[in-house]
């Protein structure tokens, strides 16, 4: 696959969420469900078609010239063109600005409104690349981890976690994947970098699947948590934290029923009193203070839980 950069790769856009259809936030655009990287396009039909495309970054000023091949035909939208762009240069279908002869093409009018022939040349707009597969495999253990974790719903509630029932559960829930969205890819030191991996993970429905996660690790108390879903938990809210650091997607997840109540009733559900010590993951770190004083760096979400009771 060519790249305009080495570290460039960027990502999808994907399904609305079915639980909440509300608009999109401003600049992003409007899909259809079902829609997913790479995965769901249309052709027109015919032999295959190829472009000359102008790649333009506007986040590091660059300007390349590739020529694409599309092999299944001529696409039938510009959307669909658009996802075989992504696939072959790693820019997010959601970060695209696709240009025709100065004419802005809009993701769901068919190519041949805008008379679009093979050889054509167009310029592609954007500012910066993402991770894509690094985002859809964070989107896809979320998704295989919700419906894991549906499964043994019955044998929480009857708190029956046997030894077995905790093996698989190492073995099928890994939460740093989830808090890796946090520590790497919506980290703001790559402001381009951290916008276009926000906007693909919305349109990519992880958002959608974040929240449906949350909700079900709300259903058990906290005492009756294994270890490996309360550390789930902890990534999760620490996405919403870095997620929404970006007003635009803040504005976009409080339009979320019950995005907020979740986060706070994650903040409240839990009680730590003076002295009680912390658990923390082995990749969270602990340093001593100049003082003397031993104080884990951790996570926003597990000062936010102890609710300014950690002890000093």
């Amino acid at each position: 696959m060519d790249s305009p950069t080495d570290d460039e790769s960027a990502g999808d856009c994907g399904e609305e969420s079915a639980e909440a259809e509300m608009a999109p936030f401003p600049g992003a655009p409007i899909l259809e469900v079902g829609e997913r990287a790479y995965g769901y396009r249309q052709y027109q039909g015919g032999s295959e078609v190829s472009f000359t495309v102008i790649l333009n970054c506007r986040g590091r000023g660059t300007t390349q010239e590739k020529t694409l091949v599309v092999k299944g035909g001529m696409p039938l939208r510009v959307r669909d063109l658009k996802s075989c762009i992504e696939e072959e240069y790693s820019i997010p279908v959601c970060c695209q600005n696709l240009v025709l002869e100065s004419v802005v093409m809009e993701d769901r009018v068919p190519l041949e409104v805008y008379r679009v022939r093979d050889g054509d040349i167009m310029h592609v707009n954007y500012v910066s690349g993402g991770n894509v597969l690094e985002i859809l495999d964070v989107v896809d253990h979320m998704t295989k981890t919700y419906y894991f974790v549906e499964s043994i719903q019955a044998d929480l509630n009857a708190h029956k976690v046997s030894d077995d029932l905790d093996t698989l559960l190492n073995q099928s829930i890994h939460w740093e994947k989830v808090n890796g969205l946090a520590e790497v890819y919506f980290n703001s030191h790559t402001l381009d970098k951290a916008e276009a991996n926000r906007n693909l993970f919305i349109q990519c429905g992880g958002l959608d699947m974040l929240q449906r996660l949350h909700t079900l690790l709300l259903r058990q108390p906290w005492s009756n948590t294994p270890i490996m879903m309360q550390y789930l938990e902890h990534a999760i809210l620490r996405t919403y934290w870095n997620i929404t650091a970006a007003f635009n997607v803040r504005m976009y997840v409080l339009q979320y029923p019950r995005a907020l109540d979740n986060i706070l009733r994650s903040f409240l559900r839990v009680e730590l009193k003076k002295d009680t010590p912390i658990v923390l993951p082995k990749n969270i770190y602990a340093t001593r203070q100049a003082n003397g004083r031993q104080q884990g760096h951790v996570a926003a979400e597990v000062v936010c839980k102890a609710m300014g009771a950690l002890c000093k």
